[in-house]
């Protein structure tokens, strides 16, 4: 796949992954989908529960992080590698950061533009996505997109 497929908005697209975020959430037949989500960007407050799952998609967890460019790749290679079919990383639009460069600095290390580069991190199984605040519904739609994508990923790969 492209870039572009990557991302959202037309731009080219903990230390150890937390293991409780992903617990309940491999109990539903949807792919499981973990996301790091900068608290400036799409406003999901109001559909997170207390655990950080998206009311109307058991399947995706969200950790808010104060800035997206504070994500780091290995967090997304570990949430792979701990049973997530899926990962994402959402921040504000690539012009428009609250902390001025972070999107720009997590995109690059997730597309390996700027180091450091994620080691195994699948490309089918990554995304990026860069909206303010009011884009909540645009981002709720990539995900659900995203999600058909990984079914479909999941049962070619089973």
């Amino acid at each position: 796949m492209s870039e572009i497929a990557h991302e959202s908005n037309g731009e080219a697209a903990a230390a150890s992954a937390p293991e409780a975020p992903l617990a309940s959430a491999k109990a539903v037949s949807e792919p499981t989908i973990l996301g790091f989500l900068c608290e400036w960007a799409a406003n999901m407050n109001d559909l997170l529960d207390e655990n950080g799952v998206v009311k109307g998609m058991p399947n995706v967890r969200v950790i808010k992080i104060p800035c997206s460019g504070m994500t780091k790749p290995a967090w997304m290679e570990m949430a792979l590698k701990q049973g997530a079919d899926g990962v994402f990383v959402c921040g504000c639009p690539i012009v428009d950061c609250h902390f001025r460069e972070g999107n720009v600095f997590i995109r690059d290390r997730i597309y390996s533009r700027r180091t450091p580069k994620p080691k195994r991190l699948d490309m089918n199984r990554a995304r990026g996505y860069w909206y303010e605040a009011l884009e909540t519904e645009k981002l709720l739609d990539d995900l659900k997109q995203f999600a058909e994508e990984l079914k479909a990923l999941n049962a070619t790969t089973t």
